[in-house]
């Protein structure tokens, strides 16, 4: 089971930057986030709930451009719970700046795994 969520985990969070650069926010929000998941961005206060998360990242893909490329450092999963840990390239016009990703999963009822926890900082200030 451990092994089979790792990589359920690793193919949600693979649709992540698809998504997200393609603008499908709806889509996004239903692939990867959980109903309660909390997203806690750098420099701001922390955005409660699926849909705030995507309107969030809606406007920052629409008003600044921002587009994200990503990687894998580890991931784990018990039963029901598990993380990953992984980089970002975060790009906005021109600009580009890395950074360091922390994701907390869990096993939803309908046997998908979805972000609860979405924790991000950049690598250089």
């Amino acid at each position: 089971m451990a092994e089979s969520g790792t990589n359920a985990i690793k193919a949600v969070r693979a649709q992540f930057p698809v998504l997200f650069n393609a603008g499908k926010f709806d889509e996004l929000g239903q692939w990867f986030y959980a109903e309660d998941a909390v997203a806690l961005p750098p420099g701001r206060d922390p955005i409660e709930g699926r849909a705030a998360i995507c309107s969030y990242f809606d406007e920052l893909w629409r008003n600044a451009g921002l587009r994200f490329d990503l990687d894998v450092i580890q991931t784990v999963a018990g039963d029901d719970m598990g993380y990953l840990i992984g980089t970002y390239v975060a790009h906005m016009g021109d600009q580009s700046a890395p950074g360091v990703t922390h994701e907390a999963y869990r096993l939803q009822s309908d046997g998908s795994w979805k972000c609860t926890v979405d924790m991000w900082h950049n690598s250089v200030e």
